[in-house]
């Protein structure tokens, strides 16, 4: 499959370090009968943005799940309820109304926003802000709430960013009476899953850390879905059973380490996974490793990220549409036949 014809001729050289290996990776999108291209992929992913944050500094700032709201003091917590807008009202009266929150004085950088409980955007768009903030001083360093999710934590031991973040606080919510906020360039809101410029940094940090070789034996894994609440298979059973005669090894994220889930992407020659947020640990997987990912068909319109992520990774993607109905929280059948002659495809070019 050639480059689209909208392909820039000339690259910037702010953008050539990630345009060239997503132009090359075109070339390796299966495009077939058996696992059509997507709509949503006519146009080459593009990171124009600077690779350091602008950051801003706001006094008196309290962080929610929904992300940093302005605040009006210690004093004014509760009567600032009243005029939050509606999308964060529901975590401030929680966290105030079971005292679970926290004062902050010292100076203190906010990487945070809506979707930082999300295990894509928090590794893809949260965690390199911290590595790319750009301002002075030894100490300001982040604070960062974990809102209950332990991958929060666990990253940030594994990328080894412990001297760069101050604390991870188990809380529902931060007010702090100097913070300061990069900016978020160019982002539509926390379904935009493009990546920009600031993962850079924490992509170089990734690669010289995980270096499991390669078995040598066509280690080929499929990300299993079973113990997900939504985008489960109907027909599961029929699907490993077509896996085991594959020799291909199914594999559950739930309650592994950062760690651990690292391991198992670098060590996998092919990986199999239906799109969610366990495919972000595709950063993890070596150069040169080929990726189906299965996506219901509802979903291409608006769905890319995990293309874009296997490009700057150089990682051979392709991917499987299914166009069977996604019913009830978008669970899906997956017409087996049809699958099959796209996994035997995928497989014949994993497995050489």
């Amino acid at each position: 499959v050639a480059a689209p014809k909208d392909a820039p001729a000339k690259l910037t050289p702010q953008a050539s370090r990630w345009l060239e290996p997503v132009i090359e990776n075109f070339g390796q999108i299966a495009d077939s009968a058996h696992a059509p291209l997507l709509r949503a992929m006519m146009k080459p992913l593009e990171i124009l943005h600077e690779a350091r944050a602008d950051v801003a500094r706001v006094p008196s700032v309290m962080l929610v799940r929904n992300g940093p709201v302005v605040a009006l003091g210690r004093g004014m917590v509760r009567e600032y309820v009243e005029m939050t807008p509606r999308i964060f009202q529901r975590w401030i009266v929680r966290a105030m109304r079971e005292g679970r929150y926290e004062y902050v004085e010292r100076p203190s950088l906010i990487v945070q926003r809506k979707g930082v409980d999300n295990y894509y955007h928090w590794m893809i768009e949260f965690l390199p802000k911290i590595l790319a903030s750009d301002w002075d001083g030894e100490e300001r360093r982040a604070e960062v709430a974990s809102f209950g999710s332990p991958f929060i934590e666990s990253s940030i031991d594994y990328l080894g960013l412990s001297e760069n973040v101050r604390a991870v606080h188990d809380t529902s919510a931060l007010i702090f009476a100097e913070a300061y906020l990069p900016r978020f360039v160019n982002k539509g809101g926390p379904r935009d899953t493009r990546i920009d410029g600031y993962f850079c940094e924490l992509h170089d940090r990734i690669t010289a850390r995980t270096s499991a070789p390669s078995t040598g034996r066509g280690r080929v894994i499929f990300v299993d879905r079973g113990d997900a609440g939504t985008r489960r298979l109907l027909n599961r059973e029929a699907l490993l059973a077509v896996l085991e005669r594959h020799d291909i090894e199914p594999v559950l994220m739930t309650g592994r380490t950062i760690a651990e889930q690292a391991e198992i992407f670098a060590g996998a020659d092919a990986i199999i996974g239906i799109h969610g947020a366990a495919l972000t640990n595709l950063m993890f997987a070596r150069k040169g490793t080929k990726v189906l990912e299965i996506i219901p068909a509802a979903l291409v319109p608006r769905i890319r990220c995990y293309m874009d992520l296997s490009a700057v990774g150089g990682l051979g993607y392709s991917a499987y549409v299914e166009e069977n109905e996604m019913l009830e929280r978008e669970n899906f059948n997956l017409d087996m036949a049809r699958f099959t002659r796209c996994l035997e495809e995928f497989l014949e070019a994993a497995r050489g």
